[in-house]
């Protein structure tokens, strides 16, 4: 072979060799929008919650009920040693100074159904009721010495619970007119029925009854408070379980759980005649005790505030929020910020008093124009975005690059 065909050649080989590397590097930039989707994270789905509810125990044998039933020892072996709440018996007149906390309710027409025996007023329970002092209700003899009374159970809580019918039941009742729109009291709820008989037809209950309606109820629910709806294992987050004995039972009661201190409040008719009823009663027999404690000076009319979130055609951007207090004390409101929204005037007060009137405080908002053109949602360009306008450039340029230094390569073999 000639020197001539030998460099030739040579320059033949290396356009060869130039082009197949761009050939090569063009291929890698085709393939780069790709591969970056193809890496990019798959967004994991959420997991699976699960419900933390636990189910109410199974209603037991009504053969082993009647066994456990007529031996109590065998059921709550607490310790006999009462706690230091002391009690004593009250009438209806008596029940009623200590219940109500001002004279924001005028009450009448008293009205004390059941044993004299089943109803009092307790002092120092703070550490055993969670309450220092109230009104106490029990279906048994709330000093002790009697469980069973042998008085009649009654057809409003006969209604409330369906099936069973009570026994010993202990009710007061009596009209009133609030100056507000809004009644509230605390109270805690316990029995000797806990924590064998949850489940079961042994099902005690309390209700207190505002123009015929049951306010006292789990929170968040329409349930009635019950051995059988609040307890270890239903709506557990209200309960305290006293299986152990821990906490000493009262002078008249000994109890394996009670609740917390629930409050309720109410809406009633301001200024108008309503009807109030406190009732408990045992259910299905008039063995093992049940209470109610009800906090002194509690029950009172509150006044209402009720405060709106709404844009300028009067739509809600949120729930409305519900502010009650002692008529007189102070009140005060929060502004919200809402995304796509400024905030453009208030009506009413913001800050105030707690009056006999309900108050309606509403703070209105403005939608933020969006730019035209603009969009309403930030958008990040890809590596993929940013190829389908690069690539074809530098697809462009490698070509002339390779077509260059081809023909140098060709020029200097030739020469």
């Amino acid at each position: 072979m000639t020197r001539e065909q030998h460099r030739r050649r040579l320059g033949k080989r290396t356009l060869q060799g130039i082009t197949s590397a761009s050939a090569a590097i063009l291929a890698t930039l085709l393939l780069v929008p790709t591969c970056a989707q193809a890496v990019e994270p798959a967004t994991s789905a959420p997991q699976e919650t699960k419900d933390s509810a636990s189910s109410a125990e199974v209603a037991r044998d009504p053969a082993q009920h009647s066994l456990l039933r007529e031996a109590p020892q065998q059921v709550n072996t607490q310790d006999s040693t009462p706690s230091d709440v002391s009690v004593t018996q009250a009438n209806a007149d008596e029940l009623l100074k200590v219940l109500l906390a001002d004279d924001s309710l005028a009450a009448s027409n008293v009205k004390l159904t059941g044993s004299p025996l089943a109803a009092g007023t307790f002092a120092h329970g703070q550490t055993t009721l969670g309450i220092d002092n109230g009104l106490l209700f029990s279906t048994g003899d709330i000093t002790g010495g009697h469980s069973a009374l042998g008085t009649p159970g009654d057809s409003d809580l006969d209604t409330i619970l369906g099936a069973p019918e009570t026994h010993d039941a202990i009710s007061l009742e009596f009209d009133f007119v609030p100056k507000g729109s809004t009644l509230s009291f605390n109270y805690v709820f316990g029995s000797e029925e806990y924590p064998a008989f949850v489940g079961s037809e042994y099902n005690d209950t309390f209700a207190f009854l505002v123009n015929g309606a049951n306010v006292a109820l789990i929170p968040g629910s329409n349930n009635p408070v019950s051995i059988n709806t609040v307890n270890a294992n239903t709506n557990s987050g209200y309960f305290i379980d006293n299986s152990n004995s821990t906490i000493k039972p009262l002078p008249g009661t000994q109890f394996g759980g009670l609740t917390k201190v629930l409050p309720v409040t109410a809406p009633v008719n301001k200024g108008k005649t309503n009807h109030i009823k406190i009732v408990l009663a045992d259910a299905n027999d008039n063995i093992y005790n049940s209470f109610v404690a009800i906090q002194k000076n509690s029950m009172k009319s509150l006044g209402t505030v009720n405060v709106h979130y709404v844009d300028q055609a009067g739509k809600h951007l949120s729930d409305d929020v519900v502010l009650t207090g002692n008529i007189g004390d102070p009140y005060t409101t929060d502004k919200k910020s809402f995304n796509g929204y400024v905030f453009q005037q208030l009506q009413g007060n913001e800050h105030g008093t707690f009056a006999n009137q309900t108050q309606e405080v509403t703070y209105v908002y403005s939608a933020v124009p969006t730019p035209v053109g603009q969009s309403q949602t930030n958008q990040t360009n890809t590596l993929a975005d940013t190829g389908t306008v690069i690539l074809p450039a530098l697809s462009l340029m490698l070509l002339l690059l390779t077509a260059a230094c081809g023909m140098l390569v060709c020029k200097r073999y030739n020469s």
